[in-house]
């Protein structure tokens, strides 16, 4: 396995094609953005590698430790098929999320969406998950929830 290696592509597209799927890519607009915008093209070439050392198989994650599959993510930790989450600069980042949409710094949360500064959020079932959470800990098959606390079930 290829970890750590990152790749910059045309597209997602053409990122999906890739014969190794371990290998990261970013596409060549993160590339210029994050990467090439202040620094010469070969020192923008070993800032994106150091990037994304650690990650399996990700799409576009920039200043991401050790995810798996996942795509546009920012500042995230331990993170598997997540998409769009963000960590901050002033609170930790999004760590141990799975199968996440939109989350922003949030700990071990599994199958959530729109979440913000949650913690151990879980759905019980692959069709149940938590939805809009803002603020909640220890949240378990959340939906439109909001500053819960507690183990609370909606």
């Amino acid at each position: 396995m290829n970890r750590g290696i990152t790749q910059i592509f045309k597209n997602y597209e053409e990122f999906k094609k890739r014969k190794d799927k371990s290998t990261n890519g970013v596409s060549r607009q993160v590339f210029k953005s994050f990467y090439a915008r202040e620094t010469p093209k070969n020192v923008a070439l070993i800032k994106m590698q150091t990037d994304n050392l650690g990650n399996v198989g990700c799409w576009n994650c920039v200043a991401c430790k050790n995810c798996v599959d996942c795509t546009e993510l920012h500042d995230c930790n331990n993170c598997h098929n997540c998409h769009n989450c963000h960590g901050s600069t002033f609170i930790d980042s999004c760590t141990n999320c799975h199968n996440c949409r939109e989350c922003y710094d949030c700990r071990d949360c599994h199958d959530c969406y729109d979440c913000h500064d949650c913690y151990d959020c879980h759905s019980s079932t692959l069709m149940d998950s938590c939805t809009n959470c803002h603020n909640c800990n220890d949240c378990y098959d959340c939906h439109e929830c909001n500053n819960i606390n507690f183990g609370t079930i909606m």
